[in-house]
């Protein structure tokens, strides 16, 4: 008996694709007599002008930018500078070279201050501010520093960023309580050209200290860190001249980012992504990554390596689970676990088997998730002096993704309208069963607790309360935290076997196999494939070659199915993507999900052999003439006949099912790459109230006591009577990137993903320098450990700049600085030798 199998396989390929604010400037027009000093002696520089610095041959503009284009295509576009800021913005690492070739060298050397504080780490909320590029703080740790920022002049960017930079010079002062001696250089920055424009005339003060701004009031920043320690929903805030800013809760279950409960460093966060993000405003999202088989995390508002960054990267994630059943991260089934909490739900997969089950055709449908916060519902009064959350549940959609249109016009009419009807389902059911979904998922809970930070704080950039000292905030130190950069792309296909005419929610709900094939990319392709024939047939279908042409990928299949590579590495296109994840869905299809009852018919299979042998075995006995009790061999041998009968109808019955169920199996895949949220302080949707009553009871909070209100619970609010001012702003005495430290160092190694390498203790520098007075030219030396150095050499004639870095005695890398005219100077790459 033979079992004929026959499999019609009907294939959805899905692939899920996403998209921040400047502070307002305060007025401080006395800060140059209030707390700095310029200099008394002139330092020998010519005449005021600006020196355009090119680093365009040091830009890789082929990297992918969040819309998926290539950078070069977007240096030029007004629309995408938030998109390419995260890739420019950090070659102002160049400026303080330029300042040495256009000046000659500092006396002693200077190294980047974010060096002091590893990508990870614990430390000063300010620090990725100055890391992010657009402002440069360069010190010698001994009493100097330079400082480079964006604007018209040097003295007018002081005053600008001032609320800032203050944090960070302040960690500079000396111990003995000497000024520190400032330097300030502006610059502007061309993102098209690829250039800086650089003012070499600096403005030079010393100061002993750097106080709030002139004329601003304070926050009671312990009083703030005691109202999160204590707890509760943050439900409103006020704002007033007289006590500052006060934060109002009400008590809840506990409140979290990350597990952990939400501390004053997160509202820091949410701050400083509303007031200082630039053109890269607050969004996470999840896009496309030069290799196809992996996602890139994007994140804008300063938002990576925080437990806000970290949440809104979760839930992100999670529309994964939505989609397919499967767990971002675990990669566990959570389908049975997610309807103990939401009993209607289905992913993707499952609804698109209940509304088209019999659809053969095969497509490969991008679409982009999101979570928007304009259904976040905030009200304020009409003088923007209080506010209030009454809802802060974000806004789930989808849309295609414009690659799968011919136009701009045609994806911005169709981009709603295309989406497979299962999606809207899905889309439409997490907004309305929202609250379920939140108790079964920390991740999208916690969402909610993001909003409500993000909310406040784009409430008070809307407020516009110049006299209130909000920076203040960046002195407040962050919790060690680490976010994903990349992911690789999750790869699931969901497959049914049944004989129903009509397939129903309980069918799908029972029957619906789902298995995770991207751990398949990271197989060696001997593992991956099993065979050559199997790689032949698979590097054939990526080719669209025809059966004619096997000869030549068995061939091919020969070369690679022992070498030392990973089914990711024969992957190259979003094609080739496509055929790794129908072919390895064909594939197992075969077993797993029939593999039960493939195993009955097998084992009823031996059943009715050993019958049959028995009844040959007993037919022998019958026929001997030497047999004495022939009559009971008869009635057994009749009886067994009739088990045999029996059982091979039962069989048959089965093998006819199973193989109805194989001729009617479908399976679904989905390729899920793409999503996001977006968090820009513009969308969150801030109503005016007339009703006066609406903020009344909050007068009746008392400071660190929970209030009972008859109809609203218990509430508490932020004490305002404690000590005002920043944090001590003290020298970081903590683990440290030698390689970091050396300025340039930290962006080309987070150009290419690497982890810093951290000293345990604080290195001492080692600094040498010579100089030709004749020629002006100069070369200088600098290591902190014995691992990693760099040496510079100035051509006085040529006016020449050669910087080169070594790590473990290797060139790491090499560019040259050359003033190619009194007014311009262009950095380029200095060639690998050894390539």
């Amino acid at each position: 008996m033979q079992v004929i199998t026959k499999t019609i396989c009907r294939i959805m390929i899905t692939v899920l694709l996403g998209f921040s604010v400047a502070s307002p400037g305060i007025a401080q027009e006395k800060i140059r007599n209030n707390y700095a000093s310029p200099s008394k002696k002139a330092h020998p520089l010519p005449a005021t002008r600006w020196v355009a610095v090119g680093y365009s041959d040091l830009l890789d503009k082929n990297k992918i930018i969040r819309t998926g284009q290539p950078l070069r295509s977007a240096l030029s576009d007004p629309a995408l500078r938030g998109a390419v800021q995260p890739f420019v913005d950090r070659y102002s690492y160049l400026l303080p070279y330029a300042v040495e070739m256009l000046n000659g060298p500092n006396p002693s050397y200077h190294k980047d201050i974010t060096a002091d504080y590893p990508i990870g780490t614990s430390q000063p909320a300010w620090v990725a501010i100055v890391r992010e590029g657009t402002i440069v703080v360069m010190t010698d740790h001994s009493g100097s520093a330079q400082v480079f920022l964006p604007a018209e002049s040097a003295h007018s960017a002081y005053v600008q960023h001032y609320p800032v930079i203050r944090h960070a010079l302040s960690t500079l002062l000396p111990t003995d309580g000497s000024a520190l001696a400032v330097e300030v250089y502006a610059y502007k920055h061309s993102y098209r050209n690829s250039e800086f424009q650089l003012n070499p005339q600096p403005y030079r003060f010393r100061s002993a200290s750097f106080p709030r701004p002139a004329g601003t009031i304070p926050l009671d920043l312990a009083g703030l860190e005691t109202f999160f320690t204590r707890g509760g929903q943050l439900e409103c805030a006020e704002i007033s001249r007289q006590k500052g800013l006060i934060l109002y809760a009400k008590e809840a279950s506990k409140q979290t980012l990350s597990g952990q409960k939400i501390a004053l460093s997160d509202f820091a966060v949410a701050y400083r992504a509303v007031f200082h993000a630039g053109d890269n405003q607050a969004f996470i999202s999840l896009d496309p990554h030069k290799d196809i088989t992996k996602t890139t995390v994007n994140f804008g508002g300063l938002l990576e390596d925080t437990r806000i960054g970290s949440v809104v990267l979760e839930a992100d994630k999670r529309f994964k689970t939505i989609s397919s059943g499967i767990d971002p991260t675990t990669y566990q089934d959570m389908r049975q676990y997610t309807r103990r909490f939401v009993p209607g739900f289905l992913s993707v997969s499952e609804r698109e088997f209940v509304t088209d089950y019999e659809d053969n055709s095969s497509n490969w449908i991008k679409t982009r998730f999101w979570f928007y916060p304009d259904s976040i519902d905030m009200i304020t009064d009409a003088a923007n002096h209080f506010v209030k959350i009454n809802s802060p549940q974000f806004t789930a959609d989808a849309e295609r993704s414009s690659d799968d249109f011919s136009s701009n016009a045609e994806y911005q009419r169709k981009k709603k309208q295309a989406l497979l009807p299962s999606i809207r389902k899905n889309i439409d059911h997490l907004n309305q069963h929202y609250a379920e979904y939140a108790k079964a998922y920390q991740d999208i809970n916690e969402l909610s607790n993001v909003g409500r930070l993000m909310g406040i704080c784009s409430w008070l950039s809307k407020a516009k309360a110049p006299w209130l000292d909000l920076a203040e905030l960046l002195s407040v130190e962050l919790p060690p935290c680490q976010t994903e950069r990349e992911r690789t792309q999750m790869i699931t296909v969901s497959y049914l076997a049944t004989n129903n005419a009509v397939i129903k929610e309980e069918t799908v709900n029972e029957k619906v196999k789902v298995s995770f094939l991207s751990p398949l990319l990271d197989q060696p392709v001997k593992a991956c494939f099993g065979n050559q024939d199997n790689l032949a047939e698979f590097l054939a279908r990526k080719s669209n070659k025809p059966a004619t042409t096997m000869d030549f990928y068995k061939k091919e299949s020969r070369k690679l199915f022992n070498a030392p590579i990973t089914a990711r590495e024969l992957i190259s296109s979003k094609h080739d993507l496509e055929m790794f994840a129908v072919y390895n869905a064909g594939r197992i299809d075969k077993g797993p999900v029939y593999i039960a009852d493939k195993e009955i018919i097998e084992k009823e299979k031996k059943t009715l052999d050993t019958i049959f042998a028995t009844l040959n075995t007993i037919k022998k006995q019958i026929d001997s003439p030497d047999v004495t009790s022939k009559n009971l061999l008869i009635e057994k041998y009749k009886d067994l006949v009739n088990l045999y009968n029996s059982k091979g109808e039962a069989l048959t019955k089965k093998i006819e099912n199973y193989n109805a169920l194989v001729g009617n199996s479908r399976h679904k895949l989905f390729v899920e790459i793409s999503g996001g949220i977006n968090l820009e302080p513009k969308y969150f949707a801030i109503k005016k109230s007339t009703d006066a009553n609406e903020f009344r009871h909050l007068k009746h909070v008392k400071d660190n006591n929970w209030t009972q209100f008859a109809n609203s619970g218990k509430w508490i609010r932020s004490r305002v009577d404690s000590p005002r001012g920043p944090r001590a702003q003290t020298p970081p005495q903590k683990k440290q990137s030698a390689f970091d430290s050396i300025p340039g160092l930290s962006f080309l190694r987070s150009l290419r993903n690497e982890k810093p390498i951290a000293s345990k203790n604080k290195p001492q520098d080692n600094y040498s320098i010579t100089r030709n007075a004749q020629t002006q030219s100069w070369s200088d030396s600098y290591s902190e450990q014995a691992s990693v150095s760099r040496t510079r050499s100035f051509d006085g004639t040529r006016k020449t700049l050669k910087i080169t870095d070594y790590h473990n005695g290797k060139v790491a890398s090499e560019i040259k600085g050359e003033m190619v005219n009194n007014n311009k100077i262009v950095f380029t790459k200095i060639p690998d030798k050894d390539n």
